[in-house]
């Protein structure tokens, strides 16, 4: 599972931050949102102030499940790639539908992070607000 990871994640927030927010990458986010919900779940102030998921996707295994319950409160950006084969936009939207304040911007492209100008504008425009 990725207990270890969490638990090193954790490790890092407390001793590198304050952090303002979270990006992660398809699997990448998904160990993010956990972070995020766990941090939720334990009434603990999010250190966090926003999220930008990339390929993300609710993961399907039932020792997960109970972290998809509770809607996330920090701003979320969302990108969907229009041809991305791996992760469909079906199960990004499902994921974007677990936070309450979120933006979901749809890229031309496959399983990547999209770096040109418009989406790096969109990020510092989303990161102000």
């Amino acid at each position: 599972g990725y207990g270890p990871a969490i638990r090193y994640m954790f490790e890092v927030i407390r001793t590198e931050g304050p952090f303002i927010g979270i990006v992660g990458f398809s699997t990448g986010i998904t160990i993010a949102y956990t972070l995020v919900s766990l941090i939720e779940y334990r009434l603990f102030p999010l250190p966090f102030h926003f999220a930008i998921c990339y390929s993300d996707f609710i993961l399907s295994h039932s020792q997960y499940k109970s972290l998809y319950y509770l809607q996330i409160r920090i701003p979320v950006l969302h990108f969907v790639g229009n041809f991305d084969m791996v992760i469909s936009e079906d199960e990004t939207l499902k994921f974007a539908g677990r936070y309450k304040n979120r933006l979901v911007k749809y890229y031309p492209g496959t399983h990547f992070v999209p770096r040109s100008k418009i989406f790096q504008e969109t990020i510092l425009d989303f990161i102000r607000e």
